[in-house]
């Protein structure tokens, strides 16, 4: 097998933070514990597809993730330019355009307000940066969208 087609069975198990995030991931989709206070976050970087844990709180018309331990981390730097995301919640799968707000403008002191009304008990940094997620418009449909559509051959 080539280095080509070794890269093209990368699947997005491999490439998430690590043990940490694999876990955290898995126990986000049981019925009970983080499923409202954690998300899912996918985004395309360099032809992958990066999967991470994120803390989120909704906003008016969009979602507000922290990058925690932003002096350690480097993926909320891919976000200093609007880059397309989705976010996958207790219950929704959300898609929009994600940017960073960097502390010291006032769009950040707004985004810090928000998020400690949803997490009042975690500590924040006050150099973290937030990103914020601009919702599409919701789909006409009425089927979620994870559901898929079952047809029956005769």
């Amino acid at each position: 097998m080539c280095d080509d087609e070794k890269a093209a069975d990368v699947t997005i198990r491999d490439i998430t933070a690590g043990l940490g995030a694999s876990a955290l991931l898995i126990a986000m989709r049981l019925p009970f514990g983080l499923r409202r206070t954690v998300g899912e976050l996918r985004f395309r970087e360099s032809d992958r597809t990066w999967t991470l844990p994120v803390s989120y709180a909704r906003s008016p018309g969009g979602v507000v993730v922290r990058a925690r331990r932003a002096d350690a981390t480097t993926w909320w730097r891919s976000f200093r330019a609007p880059r397309p995301v989705s976010l996958r919640t207790d219950r929704d799968r959300l898609t929009g355009l994600a940017r960073a707000v960097l502390p010291g403008t006032a769009e950040y002191e707004i985004l810090t307000a928000t998020y400690r009304r949803a997490h009042p008990r975690k500590q924040a940094a006050t150099t973290d940066p937030y990103i914020l997620i601009d919702l599409d418009r919701p789909a006409t449909s009425r089927r979620p969208a994870t559901s898929r559509r079952r047809v029956a051959v005769t």
